[in-house]
């Protein structure tokens, strides 16, 4: 009997070893089963990586920024004529703006971020619906140089409704500060069936791979008295860019425009609007064309007259017309209203110059005192 019971006792701990052994083999993989599991997730990492690459690919179109550019979808602004509906209802005419075309209007390549490889820089018009849909934005692209062509590396708005429904006159100047800083400074105004204008600024800096918003500021109505001083951050930030002129337009004049004074800018294009009533004081059927005007060699007489002291050597070859302009180009990058038509047609078709306020002696710099003075000495012999 006590064999027998200690032969069941051998048993019972004979399965209970068993049964304990076979959890353990249960829950430690086969090195069958690990090599399998390291297989699946080598092929579903090539499987991503495959994804990326083709998906990478998918968004290169060109192989150089030539090839890029020659396959952009441009738009030609120049000469685009606004059409021009009248409301039964309202008694009046209203413009239609650009409603079924967009595009490039402008590219350059440069060195956008300093690291010595240039940039495919882009400024298209993008058509975003119906007027209370937005109208049309004008967009800043970025393209890059890859491994495997030309890709996209950002994007970002200047404005949004530009020349849409009910644009009358417009003028948008691209400039670049210090080859370095994207600003952008468009006016859109309202003057046949409504009086009003709105202002849009802004300033953009491509790090290499996104364009980051330095700063910017929209101001719309028709009376800006004191509006420059509500804009306390926006004047701050573009001091701490550099545009020290315009900051000071915006917070002592309230003219929300670049000023061409400051120094390092350099106009890309600049695109108007003018229209028939303006200049015709609302006789007729308004009409209003698009114009764009891009730098010339000879945009400027004296180019640094702003930022540094003339010497003689500056006026060799220059005669008393060309020093009357070159006075008056001082004033000119302020935005400075011309009542000669001479000077009002001269400086209209340079693509820096947008006319906004007559400024006062004050507001020149010391170095553009002094060169005033000086061109008028050497007027004056």
């Amino acid at each position: 009997m006590k064999n027998s019971k200690f032969l069941v006792g051998i048993i019972g701990i004979l399965l209970l070893v068993i049964l304990v052994l076979s959890v353990l083999l249960l829950k430690k993989p086969s090195a069958v089963s690990q090599e399998n599991e390291t297989e699946e997730v080598i092929i579903k990492e090539q499987n991503l990586e495959m994804e990326k690459t083709e998906e990478q690919e998918s968004d290169v179109w060109a192989k150089d920024f030539d090839e890029a550019v020659s396959q952009l979808e441009k738009f030609d602004l120049e000469g685009y004529i606004f059409s021009y509906i009248f409301d039964s209802k309202m008694n009046c005419f209203y413009s239609n703006g650009i409603t079924d075309n967009e595009g490039c209007i402008y590219s350059r390549i440069l060195d956008l971020d300093g690291d010595g490889k240039e940039e495919l820089l882009t400024f298209w018009i993008h058509n975003l619906g119906s007027y209370e849909e937005g109208g049309n934005s004008l967009d800043v692209i970025v393209y890059e140089k890859t491994e495997n062509g030309v890709d996209i590396g950002d994007m970002g708005t200047l404005a949004k409704g530009v020349l849409a429904r009910g644009t009358d006159t417009a003028c948008y100047r691209i400039m670049l500060k210090n080859d370095k800083y994207i600003c952008g400074s468009c006016m859109d105004n309202t003057f046949v069936f409504a009086d009003g204008a709105e202002y849009q600024n802004k300033v953009f800096r491509y790090d290499g791979r996104e364009l980051i918003e330095e700063t910017g500021y929209s101001v719309a109505g028709s009376d800006f008295t004191d509006a420059g001083k509500g804009a306390v951050d926006f004047v701050e930030d573009l001091k701490r860019i550099g545009l020290v002129k315009t900051a000071q337009a915006v917070y002592e004049r309230d003219t929300f425009e670049l000023c061409a004074a400051d120094e390092g800018l350099e106009p890309l294009f600049r695109i108007t609007v003018e229209n028939t009533w303006e200049q015709g004081f609302g006789e007729g059927t308004p009409e209003a064309v698009c114009h764009v005007t891009l730098p010339k060699e000879n945009d400027f007489i004296l180019k640094d007259s702003a930022v540094r002291k003339l010497t003689e050597a500056d006026f060799q070859g220059l005669d008393k017309e060309q020093l009357r302009l070159a006075r008056n180009e001082i004033y000119a990058r302020y935005g400075w209203m011309f009542e000669d038509e001479k000077l009002e047609e001269y400086f209209s078709q340079k693509c820096w110059y947008q006319k906004s306020w007559n400024i006062e002696d004050k507001d020149l710099s010391d170095i553009e005192r002094e060169n005033r003075d000086y061109i008028i000495k050497m007027e004056q012999r």
